[in-house]
């Protein structure tokens, strides 16, 4: 149905009938995208108790309080996911405001120690005779500088790049300071990033594809637990249940492709023992 169908349907509806109604919709659209033992099992009901709401296009008391109690869990879900999101960005702006302050301070106090010494120096400055020398001795120091390379003398600046503001986010492109941002991970995601690169897709059958699916997973776990990291597509770090979620996925993946991996060899190494055993027999006969 349409959605000005339903509006026209709603006319005239008290509340708790429009309420039913959704709920209705609801269940119409878990039992159209998971079917029915999808969505019962969901709600936690016998399939037969839906099916006799559907069938009846009206909500026993049962379904209704299994659809609410759906409803507010999805809720509840998406309410923690977006406090999440809310608690990590107050926590990286007040992170950024102690190190702004921190970094004030140290300018104030630079700021402070050049001035004492630029008064110490007019106060006990050098006498005239100590202070010809000691220009003197500049002099012969610049001519000596002079007569260097003009590459020694002038050593090219070491190239600076913006702070980044989230560095545990790992990007799937390389930039030239991967290497300081990330130190000890640095490794890890050069090989990560090489893998798929070189053509690995998420869906394979073969050995040679399960041999490197472990080896993905097994360097994203790495990444996300050991040095706490957070993987694209995520365009800000993840914390608490969601990246538990994450991390728990890739645990089991890695434990399930590693059996997988072992029964093919298993498989292989048998076919091949049967295989050297029937050409040693024929060589017998």
């Amino acid at each position: 149905m349409s959605g000005s169908g339903i509006e026209k349907m709603a006319v005239g509806m008290t509340g708790e009938e429009r309420h039913d109604m959704r709920l209705m919709t609801l269940l119409q659209r878990m039992v159209r995208e998971k079917r029915l033992k999808g969505a019962a099992e969901t709600l936690g009901l016998d399939p037969r108790t839906v099916q006799t709401s559907m069938e009846r296009g009206d909500l026993s008391e049962l379904v209704r309080m299994a659809l609410e109690r759906h409803v507010l869990a999805e809720d509840d879900q998406q309410t923690l996911r977006q406090r999440e999101r809310t608690d990590a960005l107050e926590q990286r702006m007040d992170a950024l405001e102690r190190e702004l302050r921190s970094g004030l301070e140290d300018a104030s106090r630079a700021m402070e120690e050049a001035v004492r010494a630029l008064r110490k120096e007019r106060v006990t400055g050098p006498k005239p005779m100590e202070r010809g020398m000691a220009q003197s001795r500049t002099r012969q120091g610049v001519e000596a500088v002079s007569e260097t390379p003009q590459e020694v003398a002038n050593p090219p600046p070491k190239a600076r790049f913006p702070k980044r503001l989230y560095p545990e986010l790992v990007m799937k492109e390389p930039t030239p300071d991967d290497e300081e941002v990330y130190g000890e991970a640095w490794p890890l995601i050069e090989e990560w990033r090489e893998i798929w690169k070189a053509g690995h897709t998420g869906v394979g059958k073969g050995l040679a594809w399960l041999e490197t699916e472990q080896r993905v997973r097994g360097l994203e776990v790495a990444m996300l637990e050991e040095h706490g990291l957070t993987l694209p597509p995520e365009k800000q770090p993840l914390h608490g249940l969601w990246r538990s979620t994450q991390l728990s996925w890739r645990k089991a993946t890695v434990s399930e492709v590693r059996r997988a991996v072992a029964w093919r060899r298993l498989v292989r190494k048998v076919l091949t023992c049967g295989l050297w055993r029937s050409r040693w027999w024929r060589g017998r006969l």
